[in-house]
């Protein structure tokens, strides 16, 4: 899977998930999300997609803020995933915020590393992406958008 991919996976659950207009009906709220074990879907996803059972186990906190125009996400997330050749980790350290026109991220969202921590690859600054016209803009280092193969990482 590429890190395109996972991009666009992320920013697809995340726009379905909270809808920008719904928050916008109430006052400004804070919302908490934690989670530490495995993740049995991206572990099935993982293992479907690489050919061998793999095991994703995370630790992820989530804050969200809902204002009258926009939400705010801050989110960070650590993921080991194991079972394949080599054992890898990913981490996202990033802001998000959404609105009706667009989705932003500031931050790192997504840093993957070897079992020594050594960095795979590491995708960090500014990115938006615009709904009227498709519009993308990035600002720092996003190799991710040219493509990571993390099956090959994990079978070394």
């Amino acid at each position: 899977m590429t890190t395109r991919a996972l991009f666009a996976v992320l920013a697809a659950a995340v726009l379905t998930a909270v809808p920008v207009g719904a928050a916008s009906a109430n006052t400004d709220q804070v919302e908490q999300f934690r989670f530490v074990g495995v993740d049995d879907d991206f572990s099935a996803e993982l293992t479907d997609l690489c050919g061998i059972p793999l095991t994703v186990t995370v630790d992820a906190h989530e804050t969200h803020l809902f204002f009258e125009d926009r939400g705010q996400f801050s989110i960070h997330y650590t993921a080991v995933i194991t079972g394949g050749a080599n054992v890898i980790q990913l981490a996202e350290n990033f802001v998000e915020t959404d609105t009706d026109e667009s989705v932003t991220w500031v931050g790192v969202p997504f840093h993957v590393l070897d079992a020594e921590g050594r960095t795979l690859i590491r995708d960090a600054g500014y990115a938006s992406f615009a709904f009227e016209d498709g519009m993308v803009t990035l600002h720092g280092p996003h190799p991710g958008f040219y493509g990571f193969d993390i099956c090959g990482a994990l079978m070394g």
